[in-house]
């Protein structure tokens, strides 16, 4: 056979293979990705199993956590978790009371009671299924993390299990982005740094998208059903199970895990004292911003507080502008509270993943107006500007504060129907701007900026300022979907002076909406953004990126981006945003030789403003939607870069033309690349 036949044949062997492989539709990647963890944190000095539930999560090889003194590794991939079969469930059902027998045998002694409780169990709900006869000898147990060393679960523990799998409340519908299932072990150092961790998980195909993951300070325990009733109502309805599975109310300082399903309500009882102050904090979307296929874009917590007698004392469903709650009350005796957490709309799905922490009150309260702007939101040379604080009384122009430009300023709307107003002198055939921070800092404030003239005329206004592009909001922060930070740009006619004046727009007011302002010309400036977090090719292999600009002051510029590298380190191609651009796709091709971990890239950008060269270094984030249509660029800790060594590498192409291939919109122009023949 001749070379060419050979080649011929080669082709024709690998178009075949190539077109038995199942393919992605379009703009779509087959890669992992991580829908949740369960538990979301852990506290130092202890080690923690968590149940990561994702999608192209097979063969897991290795997990990463970002910072010091946290370790992981992979116990064991479950894969897919469909619906159980009647078979499996009789399986399931015959272990489980197996089990239960065990342990009930130490938690009551033989005789009355627990025949009692034997009887009852046969009579009610699922256990009834034993007295009747089902071949299971073609089934085997299913494959489930919850199902792992069941002989070492207590019996709480097991009726959380029977709970999970054979009564539920609701039918949970099948979701591909969380039917893969894994169990992982997290090793926290004692002195571990509290705060949040991004969790990854090297697979078969690559590295996934970042997790976040808590490192807490307090005692950790997990939610165990049945728990939607009160106490009370679980000792009326099954008196014998309810004494038997009591466990001790919680001791404060506590956090809490748990998952809310469809429906489900979670209950947990605690002691405290009189007079103790209770800070009840719930993290649900902190832990996962956003989730593509619920609306709200993410599960929305509610916190309700009972007395013993199932009076409700308090109630919370937002913290402010935060979606997750916050709840604070004085204890009016000794005694034991419960307290319950649900959806607002009573969703569930095992990615609704909550911590609560549950403490008593140092008794200081942070004041968002101390905030500072992250240097990343400020043009260049305003972030170490110093101006003075906003004094009252500024509400009228009388009394409004003098400043000089450029100016930064930190203020706050004291009160409902608050205003403050500033003073300053601007030349004609100059620009003024006027860009508030607020919500982004997590202040209530939702500010109304007006700008007016010495005669009092209003010259220009703003209430909400939105940056996107069709479904894609360019925004710094990516996690504000409010976009209630106003700015204003306006020329100026005529030299003279001029007031600014800025309000809530709700006409409400407080010592939490505080703000900062800044008062100046348009300091053209941008800033970047770089997606995926988590890229992943073999040796030799390109992997695309998409770096975006945030333009700000009306920059236009070309910016240069470059990859900081070393000898072995990955290369950048495309390294140019074109003038007017707000992002392009560019690629990273892998060195020959993979390095064993993965490498944290750095990502800048330089561009000449004002005769004045300008860099930043990209922003690391994700390329997420929010229910259904928009999105949001989530920011990371890190860009990391994984090398799969496999055998067969990428082979080595190259352009074979002289220059740049034009492109027009009325014709066609051929690509030519050379490729070698093996």
């Amino acid at each position: 056979m001749t070379d060419r036949r050979r080649y011929c044949w080669g082709l024709c062997a690998a178009a075949f293979v190539l077109a038995a492989l199942p393919c992605p539709a379009p703009g779509q990647q087959m890669k992992p990705s991580i829908g949740y963890l369960y538990p979301a944190g852990g506290q130092q000095g202890t080690k923690v199993r968590i149940t990561v539930g994702g999608q192209q999560l097979r063969q897991p090889t290795d997990v990463f956590v970002s910072g010091k003194r946290v370790k992981a590794s992979v116990i064991e991939y479950t894969g897919a978790i469909r619906s159980l079969q009647r078979q499996q469930e009789w399986l399931l059902l015959e272990r489980l009371w197996e089990l239960q027998e065990i342990q009930l045998k130490k938690a009551i002694p033989l005789g009355k009671d627990l025949r009692r409780i034997q009887a009852m169990r046969r009579k009610r709900g699922p256990w009834k299924k034993l007295d009747q006869k089902i071949d299971t000898s073609a089934y085997e147990m299913p494959k489930h993390p919850m199902l792992i060393d069941l002989e070492d679960r207590n019996l709480r523990e097991l009726a959380h299990i029977q709970s999970y799998f054979l009564f539920p409340r609701n039918k949970l519908q099948d979701n591909r982005q969380i039917a893969e299932h894994m169990v992982i072990e997290v090793d926290i150092s004692s002195r571990a740094e509290p705060g949040t961790r991004e969790l990854r998980i090297r697979t078969g195909s690559g590295m996934t998208n970042p997790m976040r993951f808590k490192v807490g300070t307090q005692r950790e325990v997990y939610e165990a059903e049945p728990n939607n009733s009160t106490a009370g109502e679980l000792a009326v309805r099954i008196p014998f199970l309810a004494k038997i599975l009591d466990v001790e109310a919680l001791k404060l300082p506590v956090t809490i895990n748990g998952q809310i399903m469809p429906g489900d309500v979670d209950r947990f009882r605690f002691r405290a004292r009189r007079g103790q102050k209770l800070v009840i904090q719930a993290q649900a979307r902190e832990l996962i911003p956003y989730l593509a296929d619920a609306v709200p874009g993410w599960f929305q917590a509610v916190l309700s507080l009972y007395d013993s007698d199932g009076n409700e004392l308090a109630f919370a469903d937002d913290n402010g502008i935060n979606p997750d709650p916050t709840l604070t009350y004085r204890v009016p005796a000794d005694g034991e509270y419960e307290l319950a957490i649900r959806d607002a709309i009573y969703r569930g799905r095992q990615d609704f993943v909550y911590r609560i922490l549950l403490a008593e009150s140092s008794g200081k309260k942070p004041v968002p107006a101390a905030d500072a702007v992250p240097s990343d939101l400020l043009p260049t040379d305003i972030v170490s500007l110093q101006s003075p604080d906003e004094k009252e009384p500024n509400n009228t122009p009388a009394r409004a504060l003098q400043v000089r430009m450029p100016s930064l300023l930190t203020g706050r709307i004291a009160g409902p129907g608050d205003v403050d107003m500033y003073r300053f002198r601007a030349m004609a055939g100059h620009t003024i701007v006027a860009e508030v921070y607020a919500r982004r800092l997590g202040s209530q404030l939702d500010s109304l900026l007006r700008l007016y003239d010495a005669s009092g005329k209003l010259l220009a206004w703003n209430d909400d300022r939105v940056q996107k592009e069709k479904h894609l909001h360019m925004d710094h922060v990516g996690l504000v979907t409010h976009h209630a930070d106003s700015y204003l740009s306006a020329p100026i006619a005529r030299s003279g002076t001029y007031y600014l004046q800025l309000s809530d727009a709700r006409q409400h007011g407080g010592a939490d909406y505080g703000y900062q302002l800044r008062i100046s010309e348009p300091r053209p400036d941008f800033s970047l953004r770089v997606t995926p977090s988590s890229l992943t090719t073999r040796p030799g292999g390109i992997v695309p990126i998409t770096v975006y600009a945030l333009r700000q002051d009306g920059f236009d510029g070309e910016i240069k981006i470059a990859l900081q590298r070393s000898s072995s380190s990955p290369e950048l191609a495309g390294e140019t945003i074109p003038a007017g651009a707000s992002q392009v796709r560019m690629t990273v091709k892998a060195p020959a030789v993979a390095p064993r971990d993965p490498v944290s890239l750095t990502v800048t950008g330089r561009a000449t403003i004002n005769k004045r060269v300008v860099r930043h270094t990209a922003i690391p984030a994700d390329n997420v939607m929010q229910a259904f249509l928009w999105r949001h660029l989530v920011p990371a800790k890190e860009l990391a870069f994984v090398v799969k060594n496999q055998r067969w590498s990428v082979p080595e192409m190259e352009f074979a033309g002289r220059g740049p291939v034009k492109l027009t919109g009325a014709t066609a122009a051929p690509v030519h690349i050379r490729i070698p023949r093996q």
